[in-house]
């Protein structure tokens, strides 16, 4: 009973850390969509919330930051 309760609680900390780790992934800016200023994912409702970047056309990072409610 012990070790089942070991395994549900490090079962339960690795899907919160792989949860968090995957929301925090980058997105291109050039694929939101602006809309009053703000911007938005493609068939979203909601101001787009996470870091995003944008590259030179030789493929290098031009900036990255992060957009709180678009």
């Amino acid at each position: 009973m012990k070790i089942l309760n070991i395994l549900l609680k490090v079962i339960i900390i690795t899907l919160i850390i792989s949860s968090y780790t995957i929301a925090q992934s980058k997105i291109n800016v050039n694929h939101l969509l602006d809309y009053g200023g703000l911007k938005f994912m493609p068939n979203s409702d909601k101001p787009f919330n996470g870091k995003v970047f944008e590259l030179y056309d030789n493929g290098r990072k031009h900036w990255e930051k992060r957009y709180i409610k678009g």
